[in-house]
């Protein structure tokens, strides 16, 4: 009886193992990669002045919106077209394009998924030939939904679409760069890029033109503060990433102003901060690395990097890590203090009075460090 019963309570844990097993198994298991292909020229419906037409370098048909259909962005013409596709699973999915533009007031489509809002695929400087345009990522449920394309500038064609819910994933042919890419703006094309999203806190920022020709394609960020000034970027969904802007800042009256990249924001009084201050003698910079929070701010950091007066100037900062790391035209760098990766959109601030112009925004994703 007692071995009967020494049987019966093994056979009772091992179910219970198993059955834990088989739980923590399910729970843990990592989510199945996956690509979704559209054929553009495959749509369920379609409006004027969009139409299907062979479009490809070889005859192949696909999307196109002719020169004379009108610019959408002004809300001067329409025209779309309507696609359903299949998830197979819950999960965040990045939309990719195989496009052809003609030139920078003729280089983007409206992208509809469901009932969101629309936004903009493509503004990229990529003219003449076809090419791999990423786009955003979109949490989807599993099951079917409903894309369009819409009318924002004419004379383009669109061959095919893939949906995949891995972020490191390129299409085939795709430049392999663009898949740690999170976020691109320029400021150019005819719409002025991505700036109706950015988010205008305090100051004077605004899209201007550093040869003042009316160049469409050449815009810049100028911001202007006589006390501060602060522009945003949301993005809930970024976390530790590699930011890389154009900056110019010549002199200012003031010493102690400075400019700055603000990451990690939690409202107005939580943040962390690069800081940089060009002197009066235009050879360096100072750099604090400054953590503010409820409003009571924090040096974590400080020290000095070379800057040269009335020119152009490349950062990169690295904020995948516990201290943030920047780089300066490829040469100088500064380190900042142990504070933890970046969470959340970026930001762009200014102390004191100071005028300070950012340019070619890129954001990649850096992952843990």
């Amino acid at each position: 009886m007692k071995k009967n019963s020494k049987k019966i309570l093994g056979v009772i844990v091992v179910t219970i193992l198993a059955a834990v097993g088989l739980f923590v198994g399910l729970r843990f298991m990592p989510q199945e990669k996956c690509s979704i292909w559209i054929d553009a020229s495959r749509s369920l419906s379609i409006k004027p002045p969009m139409g299907i037409f062979e479009i490809g370098p070889n005859g192949e048909p696909g999307l196109h919106l002719p020169a004379e259909a009108g610019r959408g962005w002004k809300g001067e013409a329409g025209g779309e077209a309507m696609y359903q596709f299949y998830a197979p699973q819950k999960g965040t999915y990045t939309i990719w394009a195989y496009c052809l533009w003609h030139d920078e007031c003729t280089n983007a489509v409206y992208v509809q998924i469901d009932d969101s809002s629309k936004s903009i695929l493509g503004n990229d400087p990529v003219f003449g030939k076809w090419h791999w345009v990423k786009g955003f990522g979109m949490p989807l449920e599993k099951g079917f939904h409903r894309l369009t394309l819409s009318n924002h500038s004419p004379n383009i064609a669109i061959m095919k679409i893939m949906l995949t819910n891995d972020p490191f994933q390129t299409p085939p042919e795709a430049d392999p760069s663009l898949a740690t890419v999170l976020f691109t703006d320029g400021f150019n094309g005819c719409d002025r890029g991505n700036f109706p999203l950015w988010r205008k806190l305090s100051g004077t920022w605004e899209l201007k033109n550093p040869t003042d020709d009316k160049n469409y394609g050449d815009l810049i960020l100028t911001g202007v503060s006589e006390d501060s000034a602060l522009i945003v970027y949301d993005r809930e969904t970024w976390h530790g990433i590699r930011l890389e802007v154009f900056v110019f800042c010549d002199s200012q009256a003031d010493p102690d102003a400075s400019f700055g990249i603000r990451y990690s924001m939690d409202g107005e009084n939580d943040f962390q901060e690069i800081m940089l201050s060009p002197v009066s003698n235009g050879q360096e910079a100072m750099v604090r690395h400054v953590r503010c929070k409820s409003g009571t701010i924090e040096t974590l950091a400080e020290g000095r990097i070379p800057w040269r007066k009335a020119d152009w100037h490349e950062l990169h900062l690295d904020l995948g890590g516990r201290q943030p790391n920047l780089v300066l035209d490829g040469g100088a760098s500064f380190k900042g203090g142990q504070s933890g990766p970046c969470v959340g959109g970026i930001g762009f601030s200014l102390h004191g009075p100071i005028t300070a112009s950012f340019d070619n925004v890129l954001v990649r994703s850096a992952g843990d460090e």
